[in-house]
């Protein structure tokens, strides 16, 4: 079909279109939106609805589809009609012939004769054919996706009349069908999707038992089995529960366990009428971890007492410390939930944890999680949850520092002062930029130091470095480090000439620490060493780098101060005194 260049699309039309489309295809195939919408326009489409957005996408994806056939066609008679050529005259006539079909501008058809004798060869013109086709496969994918967004917002009446008009069910029955590319398959079944969600009583114009061959053919690509088990959930809940208890039941190598994975998905959003957590247990046992990572959180998505039983079970019993991990994430994302035995099982999951998991992974997760549930209100008693996390702090370094920082966190619960500071710190730290500050009014004394370091150590863990200094009748926090020209690191360049010092930064500045309470990073540091003295090391072993160590730029800020310099770690806070 020609297009006039000059047709301009209606803005209505236009923002109602962007608006259902995916920001990342807005903005590489923004050129493809206008060409259809253009194609609509032609048709006697407008106005900004999302029916008249359905519809324009309807004539893109026809005339998308068309386009493809006939650029195939095209490219199948030159490959045929090029292998048949058995002289350079007989090639040169059947790539004249291509040109003059094919380039319809006669400046540019007199350009590519031209470079018949020089460059343009057959294969230089089947790129040129698959660089058509890879446009109309584009369209085509953007009028599916944009259709999928906009069927749930148009009126229910209306689009079911327009679909049975149309005949759009079978056209994307047609679509999901193995003669075409696997990209677009998939998103012809995500379409159907989304109308049969939208229009449920156009259920019967269509054969879902199509939907349920390709959903459970092993053979067929791995996205396509998803998108057809996703819309064989939305035309028939029983059927599609079978096609999921039947990948469980019969799986396969490869690839396989994506499906598996997102069956369970499947299961717990649409299917949880007609199918039990039992059933989806069936899962647990998976060979993949990603599986029964998926089955922990189709589990929390059902969220019953039973699938939290389950869980619980996953966290102690299954054979793989990231899995254990992942079913206690999941258990932990909880917090929000006011069901009382759904917190007493999390308790009692996250003692066990505590008391007898052997493996890092799933400590890390428990002991991390503990302030937030304590500080929500989770879980209680804390005596047991204490007394597991003092156990810890000698059982190596890296969960030793992390009970050690949790033990403190868990001080703050009984310092409401330093609660309430810690949580509006929390909310105000992430809007300040590195080299920045933050005013806090409270009244500078011993007292509130200790209060201030209380919050600061909290908020500080995962953050860059903050330091905080008496300014007036307040505090003042400096995010991060600003770097400064130093003597001492000029010397130690001077002296210690070397080809393979990191170039990210001048090696004659160090770092200049402008407050007289310091909390460092935790695990902020250098990967790989580098003979650059004063820089952070990370050390795997320990989880980080030691803050409690003193730095040589920590020395000498001490020596400049007129008062206690403070290093506020979860072991303890190091007071130097120059």
């Amino acid at each position: 079909m020609s297009i006039e260049p000059e047709l301009r699309v209606p803005r209505e039309l236009q923002a109602a279109s962007r608006y259902y489309q995916s920001p990342l295809r807005a903005r590489v195939w923004g050129d493809h939106l206008v060409t259809v919408l253009r194609q609509a326009m032609m048709e006697r489409v407008s106005g900004g609805s999302p029916f008249a957005v359905v519809r324009s996408m309807d004539v893109g994806l026809r005339q998308a589809i068309r386009d493809l056939a006939v650029i195939r066609d095209r490219e199948r008679r030159l490959t045929s009609d090029l292998a048949a050529c058995d002289a350079p005259a007989d090639t040169r006539l059947v790539l004249r012939a291509h040109i003059f079909e094919t380039v319809l501008d006669p400046f540019r058809r007199r350009e590519d004769l031209r470079a018949l004798d020089r460059w343009l060869d057959g294969e230089a013109l089947l790129d040129r054919e698959l660089e058509r086709a890879s446009g109309a496969t584009q369209r085509a994918r953007l009028c599916l996706d944009i259709m999928t967004r906009a069927f749930a917002d148009v009126q229910t009446e209306r689009l079911a009349s327009w679909v049975e008009e149309t005949h759009m069910v079978p056209y994307l029955m047609d679509l999901a069908e193995g003669a075409q590319r696997a990209p677009i398959r998939e998103e012809a079944l995500l379409a159907l999707e989304a109308l049969l969600r939208a229009a449920p009583n156009v259920r019967s114009l269509g054969d879902k038992t199509r939907v349920r061959a390709w959903a459970l053919d092993r053979n067929e690509p791995v996205w396509v089995q998803v998108a057809a088990l996703r819309a064989l959930s939305a035309w028939d809940t029983g059927m599609a529960s079978g096609a999921v208890l039947d990948r469980f039941l019969r799986r396969a190598e490869g690839d396989d366990f994506l499906v598996r994975r997102n069956a369970l998905r499947v299961a717990s959003d649409h299917l949880r009428s007609s199918m039990s957590v039992p059933e989806l247990a069936l899962a647990g046992d998976d060979p993949s971890d990603h599986v029964r990572q998926g089955l922990a959180d189709a589990l929390l998505a059902i969220g019953t007492d039973e699938a939290w039983r389950f869980l619980s079970e996953m966290v102690q019993d299954d054979p793989e410390p990231r899995v254990r991990g992942w079913a206690l994430r999941a258990m932990t994302q909880a917090v929000a939930s006011d069901d009382d035995h759904h917190h007493a099982l999390l308790g009692e999951t996250l003692l066990r944890v505590l008391r007898y998991e052997k493996d890092e992974l799933p400590l890390r997760i428990a002991v991390d999680a503990l302030p937030t549930l304590a500080t929500g209100g989770v879980i209680s008693p804390l005596a047991p949850f204490v007394d597991c996390l003092s156990e810890l702090t000698t059982r190596d370094l890296v969960i030793g520092e992390r009970a050690t920082a949790t033990l403190r966190s868990l001080e703050l619960l009984e310092d409401p002062e330093a609660l309430f500071l810690a949580e509006r710190l929390a909310r105000q730290l992430p809007g300040v930029r590195e080299g920045k500050s933050l005013q806090v009014d409270l009244v500078p004394n011993d007292a509130n130091d200790r209060v201030l370091m209380r919050a600061l150590r909290h908020v500080g863990r995962g953050d860059l470095q903050l330091a905080a200094r008496r300014q007036g009748n307040g505090y003042e926090i400096i995010r991060g480090e600003r770097r400064r020209r130093r003597p001492w690191r000029i010397l130690h360049e001077l002296t210690h000439v070397a080809p393979d010092k990191r170039s990210g930064y001048v090696h004659t500045q160090a770092r200049v620490t402008e407050g007289t309470m310091v909390v460092p990073p935790v695990v902020l540091g250098e990967l790989t060493p580098t003979p650059v003295p004063g820089e952070r090391r990370f050390v795997k072993q320990a989880g980080g780098w030691g803050p409690f160590l003193m730095r040589v730029d920590d020395l000498l800020a001490a020596c400049f101060s007129r008062v206690p310099y403070r290093i506020v770690t979860s072991a303890g806070v190091v007071e130097i005194r120059s």
